[in-house]
């Protein structure tokens, strides 16, 4: 019986040993940044039938991106909307694989997607369709 005991008593302590430095994982998982968190700041549009390239006065439209996904469109730096984003490869034929689209939904109404290319601190957005515009933002 002692023999027993003591055998329980080291199979116990191995356990207790082993378990303690274990972690306990968080059950949320953050979000992937996917560079776009942040504030950015409208200054230029182009494109349209015209042509056309317009500077946009600081302030006038921005866009905050959340890294839950969500995202506030700001006019006069007062929320005028709020939306789910996602961010994905393109699989239109043709693009680049490095191509990427973003997608929004507000309300369940989905929008069309615009291509998105992030450099530093400079955001454009491409409309997915002929004769769309380009919107150029900066990051706050």
């Amino acid at each position: 019986m002692k023999q027993y005991s003591s055998l329980l008593y080291a199979f116990f302590l191995l356990f207790a040993v082993v378990t303690a430095g274990c972690k306990k994982d968080k059950d949320t998982v953050a979000p992937k940044s996917t560079g776009l968190v942040g504030r950015w700041d409208l200054y230029q549009t182009s494109g349209g039938i015209a042509g056309t390239t317009t500077d946009v006065a600081t302030g006038t439209s921005e866009l905050e991106f959340m890294a839950d996904s969500t995202m506030n469109v700001y006019s006069k730096s007062k929320v005028v909307d709020t939306r789910q984003y996602s961010v994905r490869r393109s699989t239109e034929p043709g693009d680049s694989p490095s191509a990427k689209l973003i997608f929004y939904i507000a309300q369940g109404v989905r929008y069309t997607p615009q291509y998105i290319e992030l450099n530093n601190d400079q955001l454009t957005l491409k409309d997915n369709i002929a004769d769309g515009f380009v919107y150029r933002y900066r990051r706050q």
